[in-house]
């Protein structure tokens, strides 16, 4: 059943975001032809888990080959090995060379990985028709295809512990040069489509820089700075194995880790190797509509009656449940038959959604006027080490004022957070208060100064009542791992004095 279900939500998005430029009034509709069953909805949240989880071991992938330790297999199975890549060298732009790192690799994913490997040729036949016609609209390779599976294992929302991004794995500045945008609430990375194409765009350009793929993947793992290095500390050789040695750990097994993808995929059948198709959630079509004004993914769900959940999976460039409204309206991938309703209900639906933000802004003005009666005109910025409780006292009102000021519903405050805060003539009480002098006198705080030798760790040891995370919260600037003898650091709050 994990094996069932974790690998099911992903299937229907990539086909879905290609076809995210139809309008919906006449939709464009992509059928699901494995006319798989539908699964419990409810369940959507828990299955992503579970595939997130299955998809964090995949960052083994492009790792190094040496802590692979594989017994020597010299034989006939490395024979066949062997003349299958020549073959498939003769039909190829690219050199698929047999030699021990790609053994490693190819081994590594027919055992301990089979099961991974299995469930990425299942999804494989979801996104590879969408990924060879990019592919062949930049005339690219077609192998580059499985690239995919090396970087993410066809996880849209991959991370990876360096900052990397999506199916490809960009990083910030990559993606930003190639087009892919990133907002407070949305990140292109994260979308298969438009990745797809930076990638496509991205090798190309790695390509023209050093007329030979190999090295091209090499650069897009490692960045060019890497791979002109390396070619400059083995004497000037641009052959993949020739600098092998002068490669970043991880991109030494960058190149054997496709050249074995490149293999499994073409040979799984003589491998023995069945892919695990994956069951689609949904079993009807897929579709878009478009969002003309910010919304949120809740008010969406209500509207449409598509679980919030299965909007995230279906949008997984979407970083939070809020909806913005950019340059030119938001396509939202949504399920055929709730895309119908909306086309056909859309006047009703935006009717209630006007209604909505009219009944909204009619409560924001509501509670301007209340602030304004209760002279509420003044706005305090929370800092480091201030309750609700101190700021009331500040400003001479209550902690329950201050809630019903702010719409908080609980005490819990940020620092930096804007509070909207009781005035006098113009002027905030906290101006003229003798308390708000008080709040910030370094006479408050008991101090420790720091000695050779001294860890946050060891200070928190001697102080008794305090502890490491507590002297963290206390001393937030503090670099913890570079502490300077002779600095002074807080340790406490002295008690208050009568």
């Amino acid at each position: 059943m994990r094996i069932l279900a974790v690998i099911t939500f992903i299937a229907p998005i990539f086909a879905c975001l290609i076809g995210s430029a139809q309008p919906i009034d006449k939709p464009d509709t992509i059928y699901n032809k494995h006319n798989l069953k539908s699964l419990p909805a409810i369940e959507l949240a828990r299955w992503d888990k579970m595939y997130m989880e299955m998809l964090s071991e995949t960052e083994e992938l492009s790792k190094d080959v040496h802590p692979l330790k594989i017994a020597n297999t010299a034989g006939k199975e490395d024979s066949i090995t062997a003349a299958r890549l020549r073959s498939m060298s003769f039909k190829s732009p690219f050199s698929f060379p047999y030699n021990n790192k790609v053994q490693a690799f190819i081994n590594m994913y027919l055992g301990r990985k089979k099961e991974l490997t299995q469930r990425m040729l299942g999804l494989a036949e979801f996104y590879y028709p969408e990924i060879e016609a990019a592919l062949d609209k930049y005339d690219l390779p077609l192998e580059l295809k499985h690239l995919v599976a090396v970087e993410s294992a066809f996880n849209p929302r991959a991370k990876s512990r360096a900052g990397a991004v999506g199916m490809w794995q960009f990083m910030y500045g990559t993606g930003k040069i190639y087009g892919l945008k990133v907002s407070s609430y949305t990140d292109d990375r994260m979308d298969p489509a438009k990745s797809t194409d930076a990638a496509c765009r991205f090798l190309k350009d790695l390509y023209k820089m050093y007329g030979n793929w190999e090295l091209a993947l090499a650069a897009y793992n490692s960045g060019p700075g890497n791979v002109n290095k390396a070619i400059r500390y083995s004497g000037g050789h641009r052959n993949y194995w020739k600098i092998y040695n002068w490669l970043p750990r991880e991109t030494r097994g960058y190149v054997p880790a496709f050249i074995a993808v490149n293999y499994i995929f073409e040979y799984y059948k003589e491998l023995g190797i069945e892919p695990i198709a994956p069951e689609q959630i949904f079993s009807q079509a897929m579709d878009t509509i478009h969002i003309n004004h910010p919304w949120n993914l809740n008010d969406v769900s209500d509207a449409i009656g598509v679980s919030k959940n299965e909007l995230k999976l279906l949008n997984p460039c979407l970083k939070s449940d809020f909806i913005p409204y950019l340059d030119k309206p938001y396509v939202l991938n949504v399920p055929y038959r709730n895309a119908i309703k909306f086309a056909e209900q859309k006047s009703e639906i935006e009717e209630i959604q006007s209604a909505k933000r009219a009944m909204k802004e009619e409560k924001q003005e509501a509670q301007e006027k209340v602030l304004a009666s209760n002279n509420v005109t003044g706005v305090h910025v929370v800092r480091k080490g201030e309750t609700l409780s101190l700021i009331s006292k500040l400003y001479g009102c209550s902690v329950a004022d201050l809630k019903r000021f702010n719409g908080l519903v609980s005490s819990r405050i940020d620092i930096g957070q804007r509070l909207n805060v009781p005035t006098k003539n113009g002027r905030t009480t906290a101006q003229t208060s003798a308390p708000a002098k008080q709040s910030y006198d370094p006479s408050r705080y008991k101090y420790y100064t720091i000695q050779p030798g001294d860890t946050l760790w060891d200070i928190a040891q001697k102080n008794g009542r305090i502890s490491y995370s507590e002297l963290k919260k206390l001393n937030r600037s503090l670099d913890v791992r570079n502490l300077k003898p002779g600095q002074k650091i807080i340790i406490g709050v002295n008690s208050a004095k009568s």
